[in-house]
């Protein structure tokens, strides 16, 4: 009993406090995320797709890595300001959101046994210190996003064939915004030795005639 008293009091200490609930919620929001993404690679996140496709591999990494920058970036993938999704009290299904929810982290925390205090945690008082501290992890857990990425560019990704995602006509045209093309397109149209915008154009050009042949049955397009 006096080694389990000992064990679950260093639990309470380690990791009880806001600031390791916070790590550890944001660790579960990455984990879900780098999962959904992983999980289209070895066939069980459901479907027919197939990673053998380069456009359809290249896409989903570009999938990956657009969710992740959502969650702990403040800047989009196209270098505009945004507020992390892990920031956002709207964003109510995320683990950070429901931590708060569910444990008020804002509140005072006291565990007394025996006449004694085996855990304190002065809280914080107001959304603003809440949202500092949130902040704060933000920088380690982009570190750890971007090691992640690269580790997965290096399996199923190269230079040209991230720029081969839009080519994916069965869902990049539902999937993604047309902001996103010339980004995405410019390795292609380096190779190409032609200006992103112009690559662009006729791709949008050459759009509605692909969706027109693959409704009509045509399944080689990707």
């Amino acid at each position: 009993r006096d080694k389990n008293s000992a064990w679950a009091h260093k639990i309470l200490q380690t990791c009880f406090h806001p600031r390791r609930l916070i790590q550890l919620a944001m660790l579960a929001e990455f984990c879900s995320a780098a999962t959904a993404g992983a999980h289209k690679f070895d066939g069980k996140a459901g479907g027919s797709e197939k990673a053998s496709r380069l456009a359809k591999a290249s896409e989903w990494v570009d999938q990956l890595e657009l969710r992740l920058n959502q969650l702990f970036s403040f800047r989009s993938m196209d270098g505009e300001l945004q507020q992390p999704l892990t920031l956002n009290p709207a964003y109510s299904t995320g683990f950070v959101q429901m931590l708060q929810r569910s444990f008020d982290l804002k509140e005072p925390k006291a565990i007394c046994a025996n006449g004694s205090l085996l855990f304190f945690s002065p809280g914080h008082q107001t959304p603003e210190q809440l949202k500092e501290l949130v902040a704060k992890e933000l920088g380690a857990f982009q570190n750890v996003t971007e090691l992640f990425l690269k580790g997965c560019k290096a399996e199923v990704d190269d230079t040209v064939g991230a720029a081969l995602a839009p080519f994916n006509f069965s869902s990049w045209p539902k999937a993604r915004s047309d902001a996103a093309l010339s980004r995405v397109l410019k390795p292609l149209a380096q190779v190409l030795d032609i200006p992103a915008e112009d690559l662009v154009k006729e791709y949008r050009i050459a759009l509605p005639t692909a969706e027109h042949i693959k409704r009509r049955g045509a399944d080689d397009l990707d």
